[in-house]
């Protein structure tokens, strides 16, 4: 927020989302073990998509999607996952992130994560 009003942060172009070959979760496992052990990155999956006209966010196992993501009719659904199985097939679907690439998905952390973490997301 500057000046009291908010201006855009990211920038990008339709070619900036070509859509890239999947890291192996393995890689992403090894990012995310540099996140300091005391980062609220570490109490819950999160993952978060954005494009020009929807917002669609994992936390844990609450799926929210906002459309369109800005102005006076922007509506959200939040839908509440009861498995991993539904969180690997949202990851799948939603994201791109494939179910061979999720296979070993713990969720003990978001499970025991206080259900306010990140419930502004």
């Amino acid at each position: 927020c500057v000046d009291d009003s908010w201006k855009p942060r990211l920038s990008w172009t339709k070619s900036d989302a070509a859509r890239q070959e999947a890291l192996p979760f393995e890689s992403i496992q090894a990012m995310c073990d540099t996140i300091t052990a005391g980062s609220i990155f570490t109490e819950k999956l999160i993952v978060c998509m954005l494009t020009e006209h929807r917002k669609t966010t994992l936390a844990g196992s609450r799926l929210k999607v906002t459309s369109p993501r800005f102005g006076a009719e922007s509506s959200q659904t939040v839908t509440q996952l009861t498995s991993l199985d539904e969180v690997r097939a949202v990851l799948d679907d939603k994201f791109g992130i494939r179910l061979t690439e999720t296979q070993n998905l713990d969720m003990g952390a978001s499970y025991a994560a206080d259900p306010a973490v990140w419930s502004q997301l």
